[in-house]
Formats: structure tokens, sequence, C-alpha cells
């Protein structure tokens, strides 16, 4: 007996209600399921979805498994998904079910997004329904870490079919702020694209420029300037006329990001300030203005101009606590600039929190920068041992992650935690890797902070004419860039050569 006719056999001998269960939850687009996709699916009560699914578990129609979480899921059998896929196909109750499901993944992921990252910005406003509502910010997170597969999958497939495309932009505009630290970049450009392009379609211009605006956002992180300068004049042709405050806000801040990171920091802050200019004090802005204020931060620390940085971070945390509580990139950032100050014990307090608040989150970006400051706090501390540690924690963390200037910024931190130790060699390898990242993926703060620190280890290895080239480089880069300490520190190797 072929393979098709037993499936069919087994089929044949369910129960109609089992049937159809078997058939519609072929439409779930992920791995496995809990049921509350299926609930949707199949419109019955948890109960009754319980029993059925179980009902296919007994008929070795479905498998079961247990998620990280201890949650109990469902999956198909490769042979038996395709199986019931095929069946479901020629349903004509298809249509109603994707539907249902449809209808209840966007009410979910607005409910989840709500609870996790109140006062977000996003392009379209939407109610959740009090059926949805999270418990905590931590249940929504888990949540919507638990069915990422299933909302990805979901919206590249209603991009492709014009009765369900406006479902694809409206679930990327309202997860984008969770899955930014949590998936590897290359799949938060494609889901970014995927919204993007379905909001160009349904002719939504402030949602595509929202969209385009994130993308242009990911493609800088990814070094891909000349393409990111482009999506941002798209995106700024539509905001133009969009009458839409938050969204100008939203471009300028990105663009500002692109300036501090690739050409020029004074531009960086001038976009910035203008963010803040157009948002004023309107209630509702603060999650805006604190990103904004965290930028300033950043940009004035990386110039030295530490002390107004400390003051930019410390409003962006107060501005998030209007929210609820700061975040651990805010908490990091201003550690930075506390630590640069000498406030070593506060920087610590800060970091430590953040580091607790990041793992909590499972947010490996939030996570590796935290990890990265401590490393160079020990550093500052004298505690070496410790730095390295952090220092490589960091850095694989990174990886994982996969924003590769933040990966090169890692790089660096561990090559001086090496130098530290003695390490030399290693160090002087690292540091090569730092700035070969950084020079690819345009990071000018990285580069010139690693050609320094290469020239460093160069010259404990003995190769002084090397060492040379790469403090000259650095000196260089800083002096374009206006990043004070680095060239204090550049002028200080130069002359040690």
């Amino acid at each position: 007996m072929s393979v098709a006719a037993s499936l069919e056999i087994s089929y044949a001998a369910m129960p109609a209600e089992a049937q159809r269960a078997f058939r519609l939850c072929s439409l779930i687009s992920a791995y496995d399921f809990d049921p509350a996709p299926a609930c949707a699916l199949l419109d019955r009560d948890p109960a009754t979805t319980q029993r059925l699914l179980e009902d296919l578990v007994d008929a070795n129609m479905l498998q079961t498994a247990v998620s990280d979480d201890g949650v109990g899921r469902y999956h198909y059998h490769d042979l038996l998904r395709l199986h019931a896929g095929d069946l479901a196909a020629a349903d004509p109750e298809q249509p109603q079910a994707q539907g249902r499901l449809a209808d209840w993944l966007l009410d979910t992921t607005v409910s989840a997004a709500d609870t996790a990252y109140p006062g977000r910005l996003r392009a379209l406003e939407i109610e959740p329904s009090p059926q949805s509502r999270f418990a905590s910010a931590d249940d929504a997170r888990t949540w919507l870490d638990r069915e990422a597969q299933l909302l990805i999958a979901f919206s590249k497939q209603a991009a492709t079919d014009p009765l369900r495309r406006h479902y694809a932009w409206k679930l990327v505009d309202q997860a984008r702020i969770h899955y930014r630290t949590r998936l590897d970049v290359t799949t938060y450009l494609e889901l970014v694209t995927v919204g993007a392009e379905a909001a160009m379609l349904e002719d939504e211009a402030r949602a595509e420029a929202f969209l385009r605006t994130l993308r242009a956002d990911v493609l800088g992180v990814l070094g891909r300037m000349e393409e990111a300068w482009a999506e941002s004049d798209r995106a700024w042709s539509l905001l133009d006329t969009s009458g839409w405050p938050q969204g100008l806000a939203f471009a300028s801040i990105v663009d500002g990001h692109r300036h501090r990171v690739a050409d020029s920091g004074r531009e960086a802050e001038v976009a910035y300030a203008h963010a803040l200019k157009i948002l004023g004090d309107v209630e509702g802005t603060e999650g805006l203005r604190s990103w904004a204020h965290q930028a300033l931060g950043i940009a004035c620390t990386e110039q030295g101009r530490f002390e107004e940085g400390r003051r930019h971070h410390l409003q962006a945390v107060e501005l998030s606590e209007v929210q609820g509580s700061a975040t651990p990139l805010e908490l990091s950032t201003l550690a930075a600039a506390e630590r640069a100050l000498g406030l070593l014990d506060s920087a610590g307090e800060r970091l430590e929190s953040a580091l607790a608040q990041a793992t909590r989150n499972r947010s490996p970006f939030a996570e590796a920068n935290a990890l990265e400051e401590l490393s160079l706090l020990a550093l500052v501390r004298g505690d070496h041992a410790s730095a390295l540690e952090l220092a490589e924690r960091a850095h694989l963390t990174a990886r994982a992650h996969g924003d590769v200037r933040f990966v090169a910024s890692t790089a660096c931190s561990y090559a001086a935690a090496l130098e530290a130790t003695g390490n030399h060699r290693d160090a002087a390898e690292t540091y090569e890797y730092a700035v070969r990242l950084s020079h690819t993926h345009v990071a000018s703060f990285t580069e010139t902070r690693a050609r320094i620190g290469l020239a460093q280890a160069l010259h404990a290895e003995g190769d002084t004419a090397a060492a040379r080239v790469h403090a000259r480089r650095g000196r260089q880069l800083a002096a374009e860039h206006g990043f004070a300490p680095l060239r204090r520190e550049a002028d200080r190797v130069l002359g040690q050569l």
C-alpha cells in the first residue's frame, strides 16, 4: 500500500470534526503551534479545540512537542502536513478560516505590543479586543517570541495575496519594535521589506513611509549606505505631504544615526535636535523624545562632551519612565557617559540593572551592549580578567544577533581586554578584524577606536612602522569626525612611536 493511500485511510477513519481540524490546522504557517491559533481557525472554544487536537494525536495525525517555556505545542510530520495542505486547498471553508487566523494574529500582536511597548510609534493605531489582553509585559514578550515564526511566515504569505495583503503591513507595523532587537538583522530587513512593499501596493502612504524609514535604518546598519539614503529619500517624499509629525521626527532621528556613524556628528546632532523641535512637549511622544535625547547623548559622548551627553541620557531615562521604565539600552548608554566622567559606581549600578533587564527580556542586542559596557568599566577599574570574560560574552552575543557594526564594536572591546592582559598578538588580530568590519560597514567611531588600539598592539609587538600608519589614520578619522577623546588618544600613541 502506498503512503498516500495509507494516509487517506487514516483520514477517512476519523470523525468529520477531526477531519476538519486536520485540514485547517495545516494553514498555520509555522513548524509547531499551540491551541490558540487553532481555536481561531476552527472557530471553536478552547476546550473543544484541545480535544480535537488530542484526537489527532491519538490518531497519529499530529505530534506533540513542548516549547522552551513548557507550553505544549503540536506539529505535523512533513508528509502529513503536505496531505493536510492538499485537503485544505480544496476546502471551501479555507478563505474564512484564513481570515479568522489573520484577525486573531493581528489582534493578539497589537495587544502584545501595546503591553510590552506602551507608547511605541506605529503608522496605524489599532485597539485590541478585551479578550486578547496580556497580564504583564513579560507575558507579552514571551508570546511575541514564541509566535515569531508564525508572524513572519504569515506576513510573507499575506503580502502575496491581494485579499490579505493589508495584514502584512499591519503586522510588521505593530511588531517591528520587538523584533528589531530579537531577530538577526537580515531576517528583520526581510520583514520590514515585506511590510513596506505591501503598504505601497495597498496605497497606504503613511505606513509605507514609516516602514521604508525602518528599512533605511537597517540598510545603514548593514553598511549599504547608498541604498539606505535612497530608501530614506523615498520615505521623506511620502512624509512631506503626510501631515504626520511623529513620522517626520522618526525619520529625522534615523537620518541622524546614519550621519553619526558615517560622516558627521554635527549633522547628526542637527537631525536629532530637529526631531525634538518637531515633537515639542506633546503628550504621547515621550518614546520618540527619549530616543532623540539618547542619540544626542551618544553623539556628545563620542565627541568628548561628557557632561552634556550625560544630561541628554538622563532626560531620555526620565521620559521613558513616564511610560514605565528606562530601557536596558538607555541605561547602558547613560553608564558609558558616567564611566567617561569617572562616576564608576553609578555606571556599574546602571549596567547591572541593564543586564538583568535585557536578560529577563531575552533581548540579545541589549544584553551584548550591557556586557560590553561592563567590560569597559572593568578595564577602567583594573579588573582585566573580568573585562576579558565580559567582552568575550558580549562579542559572542553580538555575533549571534548579526548587527555587523556592533560585532565590530564588541570585537574592539574584546581586543582591548586582550591587550590589557598582555596578549598583544591576539589583540592585534582582533583589532584588525574590527578595522575590516567597521571600515566595510561604515562605522567611523569603531574604526577610529580600532585603528588606535591596533597601533598600540602592533607597537607592543615591535612593528613600529605599521603601528604608526594605523595611529595616523586613527588620528585623521578622529579629527574628521570630531571624536576629541580618540584624537587625544591617537596623539598619545603617536608620541610613543
